[in-house]
């Protein structure tokens, strides 16, 4: 687990260490703009989960978050290491990119309206 990580969660008690954080991100393929953002915790000494079960495990929760998830298309990353931070998915190198601050507001700004 990165350092990033281990400033973000915390454990008690006897329980395996956090190794990775998976994630699915459902994006608009015309702009890259992500609608939903899935994080799973995957613990040292895990069983791997089928990376399509876990995709079909985002999409209901963004359907029951309100999403219109028909039209989105989903990107896997393996080792998520900045849960915090805000991106986009550039659609052409189907590749996570963060977000400045200043692209943040401007998509709040465009949200609002």
């Amino acid at each position: 687990m990165s350092k990033h990580l281990n400033k973000i969660f915390t454990q008690a008690g006897k329980v395996p260490n956090l190794k990775s954080v998976y994630a699915i991100a459902l994006y608009d393929p015309n702009d890259g703009s992500i609608h939903h953002m899935h994080h799973v915790l995957i613990m040292e000494g895990s069983t791997p989960t089928d990376p399509k079960l876990l995709e079909k495990e985002a999409v209901t929760h963004a359907e029951k978050l309100g999403h219109k998830v028909g039209t989105l298309k989903s990107l896997h990353i393996s080792d998520l290491q900045d849960i915090q931070a805000k991106y986009r998915v550039d659609v052409e190198k189907q590749v996570l990119i963060r977000l400045s601050e200043s692209e943040q507001k401007s998509n709040l700004i465009r949200k609002i309206r």
